[in-house]
This record gives structure tokens, sequence and C-alpha cells, in this order.
């Protein structure tokens, strides 16, 4: 009996959260006790943090630091599982549209130039006329500056 409460209890978790199961909340569970530092139900974001730079790199730290943050300076166990109750192919998505930003921003200064939009866009073979291009980079180029910024790209990207 006590088993199929354990059961029950388990089935209701992995409900509260859509994309973790049983097996990936009590790994969560156990770095959240890992990373208390006291007998309080919550864990300060700053001891967050230096897990995070401890044990992954420095990208996922900022990545999930910035979900964690408007919790305020401490998270307690269910504001940490819902914060990590993502879909992985999302995330993964939002890594491949950075990863393409980046590798049109030739000049590494953060933003993409029309020039290095156009330059990247011909690598299609014709497909888009000078005028096409030109359209579609003033529409990705929100504020009108002659620079497609990372979250002006990212927003552009999201969009189609």
């Amino acid at each position: 009996m006590e088993g199929q409460n354990n059961e029950g209890k388990t089935s209701k978790k992995e409900n509260n959260y859509k994309f973790l199961n049983s097996d990936e909340i009590n790994n969560l569970e156990y770095i959240f006790n890992k990373i208390k530092k006291n007998k309080n139900d919550n864990v300060s974001i700053q001891n967050i943090h230096k897990f995070l730079l401890n044990n992954h790199n420095k990208d996922i730290c900022d990545d999930l630091l910035e979900f964690f943050h408007i919790y305020g300076s401490t998270i307690t166990l269910d504001d940490f599982l819902n914060s990590l109750n993502c879909d992985m192919n999302e995330f993964k998505s939002k890594e491949k549209v950075k990863m393409l930003f980046e590798l049109l921003d030739t000049n590494k200064k953060g933003y993409i130039s029309y020039k290095n939009f156009v330059q990247s866009a011909k690598q299609f073979e014709d497909e888009f006329t000078e005028d096409m291009l030109n359209d579609i980079f003033h529409i990705m180029d929100l504020n009108n500056n002659n620079k497609i910024l990372f979250d002006e790209f990212k927003n552009s990207i999201s969009n189609i």
C-alpha cells in the first residue's frame, strides 16, 4: 500500500512539472539541497551563482541566473524546479539563434552590420535580391541604427 502512495506522489509531482520526469526532479532536489548552506527552505541566488560557476560554463550560468533573479535574493525549491521546468528544445533553439547571430557578427562587435548581413545572405546563391535584403534588414533593425543587435535578431527570428 505504501508503494502505491509513493507512486501517486511521484506522478502528482511530475504533473506539476510538465518537462521534468521524476529522476530529473529528484536530481534537482538533490542539487538544491547541496547548494543550501543552512536549514532554511530557501537558497540564495549568490550560492546558486557560485555553484553554477564551479560546475558549469559561464554562458549556462548567466542564462540560468536570468531565470532565478525574478525571485529576488533567495529562491525556494518549488521556484527552483519551476524555473528549470522548460522545454529543452526551446532552450537549445535559443542557443542556436545565439550561435547564428555570432556567425553573422563577423566583426565581433555585438551587432550585425548591413554589409555583414548582405554578404552572409548572398551565400544563398542569389536567392534574395538586393532590394529584398534591404527590406529584410530594415524590418529586423527595430531601432533604425543600421545595426541588428542580438535582441533585435532574436525577436525577428522568433517571429518567423
